[in-house]
């Protein structure tokens, strides 16, 4: 074999051995290393998405845990027996009669299950009939939506009847619904419809009292829970007036006095009361004081001196069958030919300490303490604080038996609808009320008709009547012009 030939063997095996070398090389390491990155690469990627899903299912813990406090009692038969006692309790605490509350079968199949194919709920279903007018159904429904349940209300049908049937009314409508409740897999047994204390709550506080640590932690968080006083209170804030949409009956129409309604013969007081001048004093910075004259009053008081000092810068608008302000004005400016005015209730400051409302016959200024309460609770803004009054249960009753203040659900009126707003609380003490933001709708009587509110900022010109200035209020510029002087 000569060199050249000798070297093309000994080429030909280093290619042989190095081929070799990198199939066995690619083959039994490079391959497997490869195969076990993408392995590890995948784990990772399952790891980060495991992860991902633990995170989300903490962070959804605290909701999923109120969902398990809201939901019925775990033991079907109870659920379904508490809860058709409270919708029948809720009707005909609100005057529905002829009262029919069902349950019936739903189909589980649709809801959503955990790994193991267990329903996360089990619906109940519920077929609700009753009649009742509007008002008491528009306080069903907020009732209902008040209560913190995992419920709501599927279907409501609701006509007048074709013929009235034994004990209805005739502004009575027969109401359909179908309602829907879930029990959540997880909730609590209980004997009763709605939760007391958490139980682990409670046994939270005792081990803390056996270790000698601190207590009352569990009923402080419970306070604080769904279930509690302080609780979350309703989704809509400001809290709206849903007994308006009574007012607005769509299937009788406006109410009808049960007298044929005939014209107002009684003289409309508030236009024979007039600004009969101003006067301006020059030698006192050009002070100026206004004054009324009330033509329907043979008294002496028939005149009466307004000036913008404390004490003489008001002027009576409503007054009670024995002669007690209701509602005033209060003066705001004087000008050469003008003064405005603002209409607002009559209304003392709280005493410094309790009983804030000493004197029963007065309205007040809600307390400090009760407008704390009443923010805390989600029942006012924070903003409220001018809006909001208390008055005497029994002088509220009677008010509304003299005719002075009209009701209708949660809404009332003082007489001519100077004054507007809603009833925030009425228990056996007092009734705590908010006027509306645009709270003066003046008209005179039930058959003129209903004014836009307003904010109850009046301009009244010399020879003007206070009637024509109640109907022909400030705009919202001239108010904010009026403030920034």
């Amino acid at each position: 074999m000569n060199p050249r030939e000798r070297f093309l063997a000994i080429a030909v095996v280093g290619l042989i051995l190095v081929g070799g070398l990198g199939f066995v090389s690619y083959q039994f390491f490079l391959s497997p290393y490869k195969a076990k990155q993408a392995k590890l690469e995948q784990l990772r990627n399952e790891e980060k998405t495991k992860l991902d899903r633990v995170g989300e299912i903490l962070k959804q813990r605290p909701q999923l845990e109120r969902y398990r406090q809201e939901s019925l009692p775990s033991q079907l038969d109870v659920a379904r027996h508490k809860y058709t006692d409270f919708l029948d309790s809720l009707l005909r605490s609100n005057n529905f009669r002829n009262v029919s509350v069902t349950s019936r079968a739903l189909q589980t199949r649709t809801a959503p299950t955990l790994s193991n194919k267990t329903p996360i709920y089990t619906p109940l279903g519920f077929s609700v009939t009753g009649s009742a007018n509007l008002e008491n159904l528009v306080a069903v429904l907020e009732g209902f939506y008040r209560k913190a349940l995992l419920h709501q209300i599927k279907s409501l049908d609701v006509r007048r009847p074709t013929a009235l049937q034994q004990g209805q009314r005739p502004d009575d409508l027969d109401v359909t619904m179908s309602v829907e409740a879930l029990v959540v897999t997880g909730a609590d047994k209980r004997p009763e419809l709605m939760p007391s204390i958490d139980r682990r709550l409670g046994e939270a506080d005792v081990v803390a009292a056996l270790q000698s640590g601190p207590t009352g932690l569990g009923l402080v968080l419970w306070t604080a829970g769904p279930f509690g006083p302080h609780g979350a209170g309703i989704l809509a804030q400001p809290e709206r007036d849903y007994s308006a949409m009574s007012a607005k009956n769509i299937f009788l129409g406006p109410p009808r006095s049960a007298v044929a309604r005939q014209a107002e013969t009684d003289l409309e007081p508030l236009r024979f009361t007039i600004l009969t001048d101003i006067t301006t004093d020059k030698a006192k910075n050009d002070r100026r004081w206004a004054s009324i004259y009330d033509q329907t009053n043979q008294s002496p008081a028939q005149h009466t001196t307004l000036k913008l000092l404390g004490g003489f810068n008001e002027f009576s608008l409503l007054r009670s069958n024995q002669a007690i302000t209701l509602v005033h004005g209060e003066v705001v400016k004087i000008s050469d030919s003008s003064l405005v005015f603002r209409v607002a209730l009559n209304a003392d400051d709280p005493e410094d300490k309790a009983p804030y409302y000493k004197d029963r016959e007065k309205i007040y200024k809600a307390s400090a303490r009760d407008l704390e309460t009443l923010t805390r609770e989600g029942a006012i803004r924070t903003d409220d604080a001018n809006r909001v009054f208390w008055v005497d249960k029994g002088r509220w009753n009677f008010l509304v038996a003299d005719k002075m203040v009209t009701v209708q659900g949660r809404a009332f009126a003082f007489k001519w609808d100077l004054v507007k707003g809603f009833v925030i609380r009425d228990d056996a003490n007092g009734v705590l009320i908010r006027i509306d933001d645009k709270y003066c709708a003046y008209r005179y009587g039930e058959n003129s008709r209903p004014r836009q509110p307003h904010e109850g900022y009046c301009l009244l010109r010399i020879g003007g009547n206070i009637a024509d200035a109640l109907a022909h209020p400030l705009r919202e510029e001239e108010i904010k012009q009026l403030a920034s002087h």
